[in-house]
Formats: structure tokens, sequence, C-alpha cells
């Protein structure tokens, strides 16, 4: 060897991997991609794969499917029993959005308990929602009492076209289904999470307490002004009540109640 060269050594093996078998040779690992080809995306999970289709089946899917079998299977039961659509209806777009937001929170990392969806203990969690609810309902007639000589009619907002009395034993059966469903998935959608979101977002709970607030009364805008103000009214005794509990269920329980109650007495005033 002339002087100054260096000995050339070999490139190490590939490193090896071993296939698990007792006294089996083991098998050089997968070289790494070429520069400049990306790696292979990781294999997906089987249960976030199953988690995330039946999220798409019960957002998209089952909505459109209860109105395709109101259509084609249901409309004489329909016609019999119109109170049926509506609440029906009700709880099948609950079970909907609550399973988007549910996955979004599961998606998230952040846990149940940040967006209010802790462990339930029942009976302080009842005594609670009948303290808001009774807040509630305290407020809103107050409400009305002051605008009732500006735009407040006395009958507004339960006497929509979009309400209907519950009559059969049958129709009392949805009534309560659906307002429990929409209590819940009204409360997870705007308070557990929007009002969480805007609290990180704004730095705020104030500012995220009147933002819901107003996101909530306005898509009942179709009870009018005056039930319109109620409901924002409504808002801010659910926001104010997720607020200093940080418990979703007294709320979606106050908020069931809320919806319960004037149906209870639409239908006690349509009893023969």
């Amino acid at each position: 060897m002339a002087t100054g060269d260096l000995p050339v050594q070999a490139a190490p093996p590939p490193e090896a991997v071993s296939t698990g078998a007792p006294g089996a040779e083991t098998a050089p690992a997968a070289p790494p991609p070429p520069p400049g080809r990306p790696a292979a995306p990781p294999t997906p999970d089987r249960k976030q794969l199953w988690l995330e289709t039946a999220t798409v089946l019960a957002v998209w899917y089952l909505p459109m499917l209860y109105g395709a079998a109101c259509d084609l299977i249901w409309p004489e039961l329909i016609v019999r029993f119109p109170i049926l659509r509506s609440e029906s209806g009700l709880i099948v777009y609950s079970v909907a959005g609550s399973a988007l937001i549910l996955f979004l929170i599961h998606r998230g990392g952040e846990g149940p308990a940040r967006f209010g969806l802790v462990r339930p203990v029942w009976f302080p969690e009842i005594l609670l929602a009948l303290l808001i609810f009774t807040v509630d309902y305290g407020l809103v007639h107050v409400c009305q009492n002051l605008l009732r000589d500006s735009f407040y009619d006395g009958s507004e907002r339960y006497t929509s076209s979009y309400v209907m009395p519950p009559v059969r034993t049958v129709d009392y059966v949805f009534v309560v289904l659906a307002s429990g469903c929409n209590g819940f998935a009204e409360e997870l959608v705007v308070r557990g999470y929007l009002f969480t979101r805007f609290e990180q977002l704004l730095g705020s709970a104030g500012k995220s307490l009147l933002i819901t607030s107003a996101l909530f009364a306005s898509y009942h805008a179709y009870y009018g002004p005056a039930g319109t103000t109620e409901i924002f009214v409504s808002g801010l005794v659910y926001g104010a009540g997720f607020w200093l509990t940080r418990r979703l269920w007294p709320i979606a329980i106050a908020h069931a109640l809320a919806d319960l109650h004037p149906m209870l007495l639409l239908g006690a005033r349509a009893a023969p």
C-alpha cells in the first residue's frame, strides 16, 4: 500500500430485524425510501376507521335515509300522526349533530371533560338543572313583561306553525325523546363545543357567552322577534351555567325541560 493511502472500510450490513421465531434467522430491515420520494403513509388503525365511517353515516346518511323513509315508507303514518314527523326529525338531526361533535372531541385529544362531558352524578345534576330551569323560566317571563308593549303578543313563541301539540300517547313519547335528544345535542354543540372554542380563540369567557347566545338565538328566528329575544336570554342563562360549573349534564337537562314544558302545556290545552 502506498504511503498516504488510507484503508477503505466496507459498508456495514443493513440492520437485521428478528422474525420473532426462536432460532430463526433475522431478515434485513427495509431500506429507506430514495431521496425525493415521500415515505409510505402509516396504516390506519381499524378502530379509528370504523369510528370515522360511523360518524359520516350518522351525519350524512342517517338524515337522508330518514327523509326517504318519511316520503316513501311512512306517508300514511305521517298523515295520521303529523307530530311524529317533526319530533322524529328532531331526534335524527340531534343524533347526527351529536355524533359529529363527539367525533371532533375524540380527534382533538383534549379529553371530553374539557367540554363538560364529565361522569354524571345524577342527583346533584338534576337539582342544578332544576335551578337553571327555574332561573331561565323566571327571566323569560321578565323579558315578556318588558317587551309586552313593543312586539310581544303573549303567545308568539310556542304557537308558531312549526309547533304542533301532542294529542296521543305516542305523541307524548316522541315529545319526551325529542326534548331529551335536542337538549343534549344543542348544549353539546353551542355550550360544550362552541363556548369552549370561542373562549380559547378570544381569550374571554364573557365574549364567548355573548357570541354563543347570539348564535343560539339566531337559528330560532322563526319564532319572531319576541321568541328570539327570549331564547337569547335563555342562551345567556345556559351559557352562564356552563361557565360556572363546566358541566354539560345539568345544562342539557334544563334545556330539555325548557323544551318539554311548553309542549306539555300545549297538549293540555288541546285536550278535549
